[in-house]
């Protein structure tokens, strides 16, 4: 069952790879946290219009906006 739904999540979000360049610029790009410094920059370099997680306070100053899942659900096809 979850294997299902990861297939048909896959199938409609772009995938962001984590690799040195990104990490390289989790390092420097000035947020607190690590591990959203690079979901960040992962996200930039797929040119994502939104981030979705349940940590949006983090993000407040990220040029990406980021949304609780809620939020994403609740918007508009």
């Amino acid at each position: 069952m979850a294997l299902q739904h990861i297939g048909g999540l896959v199938s409609i979000f772009t995938m962001a790879s984590v690799n040195q360049a990104v990490l390289t610029a989790a390092t420097n790009n000035g947020m607190k946290d690590f591990e959203d410094a690079v979901l960040l920059e992962a996200a930039k370099r797929v040119r994502t219009k939104v981030i979705i997680t349940r940590n949006i306070k983090d993000f407040a100053r990220s040029e990406i906006p980021a949304l609780a899942p809620a939020e994403f659900l609740a918007l508009p096809e």
